[in-house]
């Protein structure tokens, strides 16, 4: 199973940037609007908000019916003490497995925690050489980001 992530300190605009991304799921600390939460408007933008991007991504199977699973995720923090913002894109590919549907949800911690761990999920059609046999794979990975700026795996099947 071929699998990587790296994670990168970001400016608050291009955090907020992440936002619109198509597909993006997107969660803001209650009470703040977006600008705000990733500290580019007051309150937050006199406190030491950080935000930082990860990519990650794992892939099952052989070719041509591998699965590819990435999530790109951005988030800011109050440095080191509470997450104010992240947002989630979920992609899902293979040679000749198309993506049926993908999903990405917060199972620990989140906005208002100094971590949060968000699963990204698909499920994949992979044609084979019986004409109407189709194998429907469905693969999970979860990683933990924190109010520091760091990513960690945490599991993945």
């Amino acid at each position: 199973m071929a699998a990587g992530s790296q994670t990168w300190s970001v400016s608050p605009q291009e955090a907020l940037g992440a936002a619109s991304l198509p597909g993006a799921t997107v969660y803001v600390a209650s009470g703040l609007s977006l600008r705000e939460a990733v500290g580019v408007a007051q309150p937050l933008a006199a406190e030491a908000v950080g935000c930082s991007a990860n990519r990650a991504y794992r892939t099952w199977g052989t070719w041509p019916y591998e699965q590819q699973l990435s999530d790109t995720t951005y988030w800011c923090a109050v440095y080191g003490d509470h997450i104010t913002y992240y947002s989630s894109t979920v992609n899902a590919t293979g040679t000749l497995c198309d993506s049926s549907w993908r999903s990405s949800q917060v199972t620990s911690g989140g906005i208002g925690y100094s971590w949060f761990v968000v699963r990204s999920s698909a499920g994949w059609s992979c044609p084979t050489v019986v004409p109407w046999l189709n194998l429907h794979p469905s693969h999970y990975m979860d990683y933990a980001r924190n109010a520091w700026g760091s990513t960690e795996y945490v599991g993945s099947g």
